[in-house]
């Protein structure tokens, strides 16, 4: 059984409950980076995840049945009773990745977004700044038709669930990274990437989230223990 990271006695919707880092994992990563944009490519051929530390953001009654079963649903967060229900998935990603990106200067999140492109009205005219109306809009930094959610050092915990909330598709994969800070200074939202430096990112790439449990929450690797 997984161990919880998070305080004995507090009752929460999910749990960052640690897992075995094995076949289980590496199988549904392998399938999840599969015929995607550019970064699941890089991601296969940068980073090793056979190593490092996993963690399962799943109700800590779960089974190892529930907790390894990443394809398949049956969580029942929704329905869960008694709990904080301020607090969701998404929210405890949230805190990992702004707990990551609080460090220091030149760390950075990037989510490719599966549904959209860059010549789509939308993202070409940042007409989703209006659509979605958030207080705080997220940056998008583009590599030719891709279209990529951007999470920089200074955002809040609830911009980087909102940006979660946008790219939320099946597939579901972002990548915690950095960048030279003079690089990364330079890159305002509608940047538009090189290869070279989508690839630098990701082979700096000190952690990866996956979508899992059949949209239901998600699965977070990095190459260290989380703070």
């Amino acid at each position: 059984m997984g161990q919880s990271r998070r305080n004995a006695g507090v009752k929460t919707l999910v749990d960052e409950v640690v897992l075995d880092l094995d076949e289980r994992f590496l199988e549904y990563a392998e399938h999840m980076l599969q015929d995607g944009p550019t970064l699941y490519d890089l991601i296969r051929r940068n980073i090793d995840l056979s190593c490092g530390h996993l963690v399962g953001l799943v109700p800590v009654e779960a089974t190892d049945i529930q907790r390894y079963g990443f394809e398949g649903g049956g969580l029942n967060i929704s329905l869960m009773k008694g709990l904080e229900l301020n607090q969701s998935p998404r929210s405890v990603l949230a805190e990992l990745i702004n707990s990551y990106l609080s460090v220091g200067r030149g760390r950075v999140g990037i989510i490719p977004d599966f549904m959209a492109r860059a010549s789509d009205s939308l993202i070409a005219k940042e007409g989703w700044r209006d659509v979605w109306r958030l207080k705080v809009p997220p940056q998008v930094w583009l590599y030719g038709e891709e279209v990529n959610w951007v999470l920089l050092p200074g955002d809040d915990v609830k911009i980087v669930e909102d940006t979660i909330s946008l790219a939320d598709f099946t597939p579901f994969v972002g990548v915690l990274g950095s960048l030279p800070v003079e690089i990364s200074s330079d890159l305002v939202s509608g940047a538009k990437l090189t290869y070279s430096l989508l690839e630098l990112i990701v082979s700096r790439g000190d952690a990866v989230f996956f979508g899992a449990y059949d949209g239901e929450s998600f699965v977070f690797w990095s190459k260290t223990k989380p703070e």
